[in-house]
């Protein structure tokens, strides 16, 4: 399935900024690694667990324990913006940076981040060689992005060279689960592995499968950085709720923009029980055979 001409369709539809504001927010409660993320993020940031030294300088919060006052943030392919609004609301003080390969994947979010969030920056640049100078950043964040990217290697070491020394690199990709890492990988990528290979939704903008908790260990440890915490979400619960919140949906409107109505009723119908489905599976905080690998790491 092609995700961007169904994201530059909804980007049209977002041009008010109180309904991209009501996305961001949808996308935040239905989308159940936004769940995962945001638990992580918030740990991060409020020195709330595993000695992180990270805290935010905003009326809001104040931590006299961190060494780092004035934290720089990094949203490593923002898309929509809706982990860099969400973070900006909560910690209204912070500084971010979102970084995207072009303008037309910011589908359309710079005059909302403009009025919603003075001090936000936007840059435009790859990845794979970062517009930025060593150690800038006290957290780098990059939610379903790292499978995009051809030179992933490339990626974890620009990552690791534009920290500063103590910040956090935080990724959530597709997992495979380790029996099926050694298996010739198919083109496009399954955003929720199961056991087999036999249920595939693949994206065609993906350059790989995803990664097993082994492969992405190595990787990161060979770009310099050391893995704190390894969260496996989407279990079976989880894989449940996606299915009926984003792959029913999302195939009907690739298929037919004028089912709209029709997604609407479903969404209605579904809604609570893949609500319950989601904190079930977000309650447990790992699942061994997940379809999601959520990853933080410090230089």
């Amino acid at each position: 399935m092609h995700y961007d001409p169904v994201k530059y369709r909804l980007a049209r539809l977002l041009k008010i900024p109180f309904l991209r504001f009501l996305f961001h927010k949808t996308l935040d409660t239905l989308f159940l690694r936004a769940w995962y993320v945001h638990r992580e993020l918030v740990r991060i940031c409020n020195l709330s667990i595993d000695n992180y030294d990270i805290s935010i300088s905003s009326p809001n919060y104040v931590n006299s324990k961190s060494r780092i006052q004035n934290p720089k943030f990094l949203d490593a392919g923002m898309g929509f913006g809706q982990f860099s609004d969400w973070l900006l609301r909560r910690f209204p003080a912070s500084q971010v940076v979102g970084l995207e390969i072009d303008r037309a994947h910011l589908y359309g979010c710079e005059d909302y981040f403009r009025q919603r969030h003075n001090a936000f920056r936007f840059a435009l640049g790859d990845v794979q060689n970062l517009p930025f100078r060593g150690a800038s950043f006290d957290l780098i964040w990059a939610v379903d992005v790292i499978e995009h990217i051809a030179d992933d290697d490339a990626a974890f070491q620009e990552f690791n060279r534009i920290l500063k020394p103590g910040g956090r690199f935080l990724m959530h990709t597709p997992r495979i689960p380790e029996a099926l890492h050694s298996q010739p990988q198919r083109v496009g990528c399954s955003a929720t592995f199961s056991e087999t290979n036999s249920a595939f939704w693949s994206v065609d903008e993906h350059k790989r499968e995803g990664y097993s908790d082994r492969e992405a260990v190595e990787k990161l440890t060979a770009a310099g950085l050391k893995v704190d915490k390894i969260i496996r979400s989407y279990g079976a619960a989880g894989r449940l709720a996606w299915n009926l919140l984003q792959r029913v949906p999302l195939g009907m409107m690739a298929k037919n923009r004028f089912l709209a109505p029709a997604i609407g009723l479903y969404l209605i119908l579904v809604f609570l029980p893949a609500i319950m489905m989601m904190w079930l599976d977000w309650s447990r905080r790992d699942h061994p055979n997940g379809g999601g690998l959520l990853i933080v790491a410090k230089k």
